[in-house]
């Protein structure tokens, strides 16, 4: 109930903000199984974005213990079931407790795999909770071009083999592959009209 009540708050607050979002290949993200949404950071209201706009999927997802001390902002957070982490320490109980909610509740996970809005370097965290979870990652990207001007385009899942041990070889392989897919979805993003065009 809170979670709904807060998904359309976070609505409400991202329309005037952003106008209306174009998303395309919704139907990728709209699975009858929990799975990871792994996304570029840009801005500090990313995993809401991604939490209202790919409704009906309940989500959880990890923010930095500082946002949770602001009253307001905290309890909405909890409301979005987001949980505190400590970004300066590797907090393996959180990660655990990932994959166990993972696999026991009908809810996704949302991460951002270079894990602040201030690096591009992706970790491979991500590929750790899909290959012990069990659940697909669906790649996904925003481009903000301005009010009303916004898409969010949802990539094709990938499926981890729990069966094959992940060394670092595999790692780096699956990091690269997913900086490309990133790209490739950047690649179909609407292209800016140009004076032309507005005015043809």
């Amino acid at each position: 109930m809170f979670y709904r009540f807060a998904r359309q708050c976070v609505r409400l607050y991202l329309f005037f903000k952003l106008g209306p979002v174009k998303v395309q290949h919704r139907e990728r993200a709209q699975r009858d199984q929990p799975y990871i949404l792994v996304a570029e950071h840009h801005h500090a209201w990313d995993a809401l974005l991604y939490a209202s706009l790919l409704a009906p999927t309940p989500f959880f997802f990890m923010a930095k213990q500082a946002l949770f001390k602001r009253p307001v902002l905290g309890r909405l957070l909890r409301w979005l079931n987001a949980f505190p982490v400590d970004r300066g320490q590797a907090n393996v109980a959180a990660l655990h407790d990932t994959i166990d909610h993972l696999k026991t509740q009908p809810e996704s996970l949302i991460v951002f795999p270079s894990g602040s809005r201030y690096s591009t370097t992706l970790k491979s965290g991500y590929l750790v909770v899909a290959h012990d979870s069990g659940a697909p990652i669906i790649p996904a990207v925003f481009q903000s071009r301005g009010w009303g001007r916004n898409t969010l385009i949802v990539g094709e899942p990938v499926v981890t083999d729990p069966d094959q041990p992940l060394n670092r070889k595999q790692r780096e392989r699956a990091t690269h592959e997913l900086h490309q897919k990133f790209v490739g979805l950047q690649a179909e993003m609407p292209k800016p009209k140009s004076l032309l065009q507005v005015f043809s």
